[in-house]
C-alpha cells in the first residue's frame, strides 16, 4: 500500500509528459520540412534520441532542401557521430550536399574523414 501513491504519480507523470515528448517530435519534423528552425533564435538542445531520429530521417530525404536545411544543423550537434549519416551524402548527386558532406566529414579529423568518402565513392 506504501507504494500506491509514489506508482500513480509516476502513471500520472508519465501521462502528462508522452503527449508533450510527441508534440516535440512532431513540431521539429514540421519544423525541418519547411526548413524554418533557427538554432540562433530559439536555442534548442537537439542531442536527444527523438531530435537525432527526425534529422536522420531528414538526411536521407529526397527533398535535398531538407538535406541541407538538416545538415546546417549538424554544426550546433557536437556530441553526436554523424559520420555514418554523412558518407553516403558524399557521393550525393547534389553538389551542394556533397560539398557539406566532405566539409563535415573532414572536420571530423583523422582517418574518418577521407576514408569514409574514399569508400563511399567506389
Amino acid at each position: 500500500m506504501q507504494w500506491a501513491v509514489p506508482l500513480l504519480l509516476v502513471a500520472l507523470l508519465w501521462l502528462l509528459l508522452a503527449p508533450a515528448t510527441r508534440q516535440y517530435v512532431i513540431a521539429l519534423t514540421r519544423s525541418l520540412r519547411l526548413r524554418r528552425l533557427d538554432l540562433y533564435a530559439e536555442p534548442l538542445n537537439l542531442s536527444d534520441n527523438s531530435s537525432v531520429r527526425v534529422i536522420r530521417a531528414s538526411l536521407r530525404s529526397e527533398d535535398d532542401g531538407r538535406v541541407v536545411h538538416a545538415l546546417s544543423l549538424l554544426l550546433q550537434i557536437l556530441d553526436i557521430d554523424w559520420s555514418a549519416d554523412l558518407v553516403p551524402l558524399a557521393a550525393h548527386e547534389s553538389a551542394q550536399i556533397r560539398h557539406f558532406a566532405h566539409r563535415r566529414l573532414a572536420s571530423l579529423g583523422g582517418d574518418v574523414g577521407s576514408g569514409s568518402i574514399r569508400s563511399a565513392l567506389n
